[in-house]
């Protein structure tokens, strides 16, 4: 095996291990937003869940993208990963 490739599975499993971290917390905000459905692009509240949640993981959020959007950024650097989601 390769140390890129060693660092890789290092990756992975670290990400693995947030995951779980933070999957009663990820159940909870799933629950809230079927608890309280929104029309498409009236998403308001939503989104401030989704803001204020990506804030509390040091995030730099962006509200407002395309009405209702939220774009939150991690890290800095290469390499990039992006996750969309609809809300």
């Amino acid at each position: 095996m390769t140390e890129t490739s060693l660092r890789g599975s290092e990756n992975v499993i670290a990400l693995k291990l947030e995951a779980e971290r933070l999957r009663e917390s990820l159940i909870s905000i799933r629950r809230q937003i079927h608890a309280h459905p929104e029309y498409g692009f009236h998403e308001h509240e939503t989104a401030r869940l989704v803001a204020a949640t990506l804030d509390e993981l040091g995030a730099r959020v962006r509200c407002g993208v395309a009405k209702t959007g939220v774009v939150g950024e991690l890290g800095e650097g290469t390499p990039v990963v992006a996750i969309r989601a609809d809300m």
